[in-house]
């Protein structure tokens, strides 16, 4: 049997998804690649595509790049600061993914870091009026999972990044290469 051709493409800004598309291209053994080295029928040399993309208010990161691409088949990580078990992953879906290919896209999340260093002048100027604003327009108790994220990390370097948490993804690809 042929070994099915896969590549692990990304698109980051502080780096945490390009770890975890490192870690998942090494498992494979496959080609990683950043989304802007991919031509526009690049991806239809691969069997299989694995998207990385960070999650920024609420918008994956290379999704609307990606999702103009021709690829055979797709299966999404995103990466961000909302752990996984309280990320709205009907909402985030919804906002990103075409509905004519939710339901066939397996999104896999991950708990990534932040690091304010790593960031524009732009991204970096707005986070103060940011906090200000999501601190006076709520009370602590009705933050959602997003906004609790962002003010508790805003300002720091974090990385909670975690080998272990891209198992899942691993387990449902082997069963599709197998």
């Amino acid at each position: 049997m042929t070994r099915k051709k896969i590549a692990v493409i990304y698109k980051a800004k502080i780096g945490m998804t390009k770890q975890y598309a490192t870690w998942i291209a090494e498992a494979f053994k496959a080609d990683l690649l950043e989304l802007s080295e991919i031509e526009q029928f690049g991806m239809l040399k691969y069997d299989l595509v694995i998207f990385g993309g960070a999650i920024s208010a609420g918008t994956i990161r290379g999704i609307n790049d990606l999702m103009k691409r021709a690829y055979r088949e797709l299966v999404i990580f995103t990466v961000g600061m909302t752990p996984p078990s309280d990320l709205d992953h009907h909402a985030l879906l919804e906002r990103n993914i075409p509905a004519d290919r939710r339901t066939k896209t397996p999104v896999f999340h991950f708990h990534g870091g932040f690091d304010c260093k790593m960031l524009g002048f732009f991204e970096r100027t707005i986070l103060v009026p940011i906090k200000s604003f999501i601190l006076k327009l709520k009370p602590t108790h009705k933050l959602t999972a997003d906004e609790r994220a962002f003010l508790k990390y805003y300002d720091k370097q974090v990385d909670l990044c975690k080998w272990k948490s891209i198992l899942p993804l691993l387990e449902y690809v082997h069963e599709k290469v197998a």
